[in-house]
């Protein structure tokens, strides 16, 4: 729910956040006053920009919150008593966790029977039809840029997966995500950001041209958006040049606990979601395409396509893995099409690929190239490939990753010419090392 009370608000034009007391409140040019109705927004009346009514999705963190100060409690902050309410250095009792958090923090995910996301009847993933796999369909990738999420040929094109090169899709999307030739989808290359591109090596395997660019609270300092924008535009200009696709960035994010964040559900849509939020309501971008006659067309999709979620939990649950975050709010409430990559995955316990594929968290940032999903039999399990891999292509055939391809164009790879080198280099190495084995052991039996 989202509340607005009634009353009169003040607004301030202020040097920072603590010096509006001291403007005059009569100073017209640095006060403005405003009277509000009372905004009430649920079940029962969603917001405009919202596809669904909001409604509360971290009640298992909110629960922590107190009004009234509790020993080993956190208080919530309230404007009405601003002072009284500000946060104070913990105390032991603050720095004791509970024994269901201890229990939570230790229990790991079990596809099995995990009540909210496993193969358990009245999970929000479970599902006992097995999705058509490996069909004969004739559909490729290219065919379906510039269409609708939901367009019809989508199922046509997803019965086609061979799940097996999916999982590894999925499970291996650091840095890339991979090729996938039998439905003609390209593999990526995306890296790291925030302040341009954090590689030295193009996509051919020469040197890339890249630069640097002032921190994200540098650039908000200016308060110049044609600046944010000029800097956008050249950063895609260099991606475009280098042959990238995905870029890690920009750097949306509020600062907070980068292993554990407890917030209540009005301080997280509010600060830590806002950013996000904007995003994928409003902007927008223009997809190039060729039907099926090879006529060039045009469509405008949400540009917002790919996101990453945090490394941190969120109360007892890593972010990737809460549906009420990755599925609910960010595609029912706000309407996200595309793809959610993890941040750095290292093998950790609690980011379980299975239980982030599951909740909406599409892929896994992984670079190993070792990852894998523990259960890709069951009808649950293959039915999120499905959604995960919908989710991605989505995001892949819209980018510039199949720009230029037209319908009825073939995929295939073959080694670059930096690659032969290594491989020769490789061989011959090998064979120098065998060759001195062989050397050493004659001279042993002349001996």
């Amino acid at each position: 729910m989202f509340v607005l009370d009634e009353g009169e608000y003040k607004f301030y034009l202020s040097d920072n956040s603590h010096s509006w007391a001291s403007i005059d409140a009569e100073d017209s040019s640095k006060v403005y006053t405003h009277d509000f109705d009372a905004w009430v927004f649920d079940k029962d009346n969603k917001r405009s920009t919202d596809l669904i009514a909001a409604t509360n999705q971290f009640d298992d963190v909110s629960v922590e919150f107190v009004d009234v100060p509790t020993e080993g409690k956190p208080l919530n902050f309230s404007r009405a008593d601003f002072a009284g309410t500000f946060p104070t250095a913990p105390t032991e009792a603050d720095m004791t966790a509970e024994d269901y958090i201890k229990t939570a923090h230790e229990t790991v995910y079990d596809e099995n029977t995990n009540k909210e996301t496993g193969n358990v009847e009245g999970s929000v993933a479970y599902t006992d039809k097995m999705p058509t796999t490996k069909a004969n369909n004739g559909i490729q990738l290219i065919s379906l840029r510039g269409l609708d999420y939901n367009d019809p040929a989508w199922d046509l094109l997803l019965d086609e997966l061979d799940m097996s090169t999916v999982a590894n899709m999925l499970a291996n999307a650091g840095y890339n995500t991979a090729e996938l030739t039998d439905i003609g989808k390209p593999a990526t290359l995306d890296y790291d950001g925030p302040m341009g591109w954090s590689t030295w090596v193009s996509a051919s395997g020469k040197d890339a041209i890249c630069l640097g660019f002032p921190a994200e609270e540098v650039l908000a300092a200016t308060w110049n958006e044609a600046l944010a924008e000029e800097m956008g535009q050249i950063i895609g200009e260099q991606g475009l040049y280098n042959g990238f696709n995905g870029w890690y960035a920009p750097a949306m994010n509020t600062h907070r606990n980068g292993i554990a964040t407890w917030a209540n559900e009005q301080a997280i849509r509010e600060i830590y979601l806002k950013p996000f939020e904007v995003a994928v309501k409003e902007a927008k971008a223009d997809v190039n395409y060729y039907d099926e006659d090879g006529n060039l067309q045009t469509s405008t999709i949400k540009a917002a396509t790919a996101i990453m979620s945090s490394y941190n939990r969120i109360g007892c649950t890593w972010s990737g893995a809460r549906y009420g975050l990755m599925t609910t709010i960010l595609r029912d409430e706000w309407g996200f099409d595309g793809a959610v990559l993890t941040d750095y995955y290292g093998g950790s316990a609690y980011m379980d690929p299975d239980s982030g594929i599951r909740a909406g968290n599409d892929l896994m940032l992984n670079t190993f190239a070792d990852g894998s999903l523990s259960d890709q039999k069951s009808a649950t399990g293959v039915a999120a490939m499905r959604r995960a891999a919908h989710n991605t292509l989505y995001m892949v055939v819209n980018s510039n990753a199949m720009q230029g391809i037209v319908p009825g164009s073939t995929v295939t790879y073959q080694l670059a010419t930096w690659q032969k080198c290594l491989i020769a280099g490789d061989i011959v190495a090998a064979a120098i090392v065998i060759l001195g084995i062989v050397l050493i052991l004659k001279k042993r039996k002349t001996a």
